[in-house]
């Protein structure tokens, strides 16, 4: 069922996309629109799920439909994109909106074919236009702890204060066997950094060292964190942290940091661009705030107001 609503004038509609851990290897999936920060819409979903690898593909229609709903005006909806803490990896920043030409590689076809002439902003990928944040689906849906409220206060209050996610330098980067024993290894590090600390981790952190920090990140309450989701060479590390620490100081608060994301993955995306000022990495963002509503376990419901094309 397709759901249309009439929206109030200077409110502000986003939209929601919720992935559940595997059952049977298979992800339940939900789009939803937010609008005025609470009541939440449905748009489409799936409860049996798909695999991991078919979610870009999958999940294309439904949220195109819904960011053609949420943008209004000058208003241009971000997505927070709820993921169990394996997939957060999954790279939808770099997701488009408008599926490639069939069977078409990268620089195949005419130059001068006039498509090539046809400007349409669907066909950016997601983060180079629009605020694409990572959230925790388990984590949301309990009561906020009180150090998750405390460290939101601090980051949202600022300035913002660059630190590794594995406690260790930034220039020990994560070198192969790297990583802390015991059941809590990043917990006393990560709890003793500062309320507006922003752990900043040189990988990716869906599995082995960067998925037990970033767990550890989430049990002492912190609520954004950046990282590297691609592979790369060991050495890049202390250009990424460089990379990272300029950007949090660039922002000055948590609030502040859409438009520096926005405008480095814009950069990260031109190879020359980034070779020229030595940037490195896809950068994937955890902003997870304490003060929304709990997503993740609310009913959904229908809007106040239904009328077609509204």
């Amino acid at each position: 069922m397709v759901f249309f609503y009439k929206r109030q004038p200077d409110t502000r509609t986003d939209v929601l996309v919720k992935v559940g851990p595997a059952t049977y290897g298979r992800h339940p999936w939900s789009v939803q629109l937010v609008y005025g920060g609470r009541d939440v819409t449905p748009v489409d979903g799936d409860d049996l799920g798909v695999r991991a690898e078919e979610l870009a593909r999958v999940l294309r229609e439904p949220l195109a439909r819904a960011l053609s709903q949420g943008d209004h005006g000058e208003h241009l909806a971000a997505i927070e994109v709820f993921l169990p803490r394996k997939l957060f990896d999954l790279p939808v920043d770099e997701w488009q909106l408008l599926p490639g030409p069939a069977g078409a590689g990268a620089g195949e076809g005419d130059e001068d074919d006039e498509d090539d002439d046809f400007v349409d902003e669907r066909a950016l990928p997601l983060g180079m236009r629009r605020t694409v944040v990572v959230r925790e689906v388990r984590r949301n849906g309990l009561p906020p702890s009180p150090e998750w409220r405390r460290r939101w206060k601090g980051v949202r209050r600022g300035p913002l204060a660059h630190q590794t996610l594995h406690g260790r330098p930034a220039a020990e980067g994560h070198p192969p066997g790297a990583g802390a024993g015991g059941k809590y290894p990043y917990y006393g590090a990560l709890s003793a950094m500062s309320d507006a600390s922003v752990p900043v981790y040189c990988g990716p952190v869906g599995s082995g060292e960067g998925y037990a920090a970033m767990r550890d990140a989430l049990r002492s309450g912190h609520s954004v964190v950046l990282w590297r989701r691609d592979q790369h060479d060991h050495g890049e590390c202390g250009d990424f942290h460089r990379q990272a620490a300029a950007l949090l100081g660039l922002a000055g608060h948590a609030d502040g940091l859409h438009g520096p994301i926005r405008d480095l993955r814009i950069r990260l995306a031109d190879p020359d661009t980034a070779r020229a000022h030595g940037l490195r990495g896809k950068i994937a963002v955890l902003f997870d705030p304490p003060d929304r509503s709990p997503y993740g376990t609310e009913s959904m419901r229908p809007p106040p107001l239904a009328a077609p094309g509204g």
